[in-house]
């Protein structure tokens, strides 16, 4: 019985935001509960990955759009990322910055960046974002970390 009703709290959770969605609310409007701190980046790459009970694992269909600042602003480029969840924006002037990723069967996510080259830093770090698809937490549970890039090898 309460695996029945935990059932119908997700699926009412899910026609609530699809039909919230449809009636023409952008899900432009969600980053700002998403993420509440602007991430500081000296670049603007990473990963996409779903957090699943074997650890986490590449989101190889995803796709990641970069606009200029934190309102939307204008497309830069999108990338689709690689087999490991892999993406990459080169040659980027330092300033404000908004991702968006898409992943097949998610809610897109947003994250926004302060891109800030320091060519001191001795740990590169890149932007992990973790695609959730939990509708009762803030985001879907979805979220976006810095963490210390890993050496290939």
């Amino acid at each position: 019985m309460k695996m029945k009703l935990a059932f119908g709290k997700l699926i009412m959770a899910a026609l609530l935001v699809s039909m919230s969605l449809t009636a023409g609310q952008s899900s432009a409007r969600v980053p700002d509960t998403c993420v509440p701190d602007t991430l500081r980046v000296e670049a603007i790459s990473g990963r996409v990955i779903a957090q699943l009970d074997k650890g986490e694992t590449p989101l190889s269909q995803s796709s990641v759009t970069l606009m200029k600042g934190p309102e939307n602003g204008p497309v830069i480029a999108t990338r689709t990322v690689d087999a490991n969840g892999l993406f990459n924006f080169d040659h980027l002037k330092p300033g404000k910055y908004r991702l968006k990723v898409t992943t097949p069967h998610l809610i897109d996510f947003y994250v926004d960046l302060i891109l800030k080259p320091d060519r001191r830093a001795k740990d590169e770090k890149e932007i992990v974002i973790k695609m959730g698809a939990d509708f009762l937490k803030a985001c879907n549970g979805s979220s976006a970390e810095l963490r210390t890039k890993k050496a290939a090898g």
